[in-house]
């Protein structure tokens, strides 16, 4: 299964899952589609759904297998893995047309 990953940066709303205080952050988000356009609409679901406000989406948007995901954990986020999904669970909610995030970089002040 193809797995779009696109980066972007995005603002809290009032329901926000971002910590208290922050006023942006940089986060990629996975989706499964038949192409990137589907990809980003989960992932624009998504953040609807968490609270948050796209304020760009960013480039390149890029494309692993699902199968990779364990691999990429490893490479970009070595010292975050614990607090993702692991493979199975990856590839099992983006089956189910879930969008997931990668760590959030966050931002705070004004």
């Amino acid at each position: 299964m193809q797995v779009f990953i696109v980066p972007l940066r995005v603002a809290p709303t009032q329901e926000s899952i971002l910590p208290p205080g922050s006023t942006s952050a940089f986060v990629a988000c996975y989706a499964g589609g038949s192409g990137y356009e589907e990809a980003v609409q989960r992932c624009l679901a998504a953040l609807a759904g968490d609270g948050l406000r796209p304020d760009e989406i960013l480039q390149p948007i890029n494309a692993m297998a699902a199968s990779d995901w364990a691999a990429h954990v490893a490479e970009q986020w070595p010292d975050q893995a614990a607090g993702l999904p692991d493979q199975a669970t990856f590839k099992t909610r983006i089956g189910r047309g879930e969008a997931m995030y990668g760590p959030f970089g966050t931002f705070s002040g004004a």
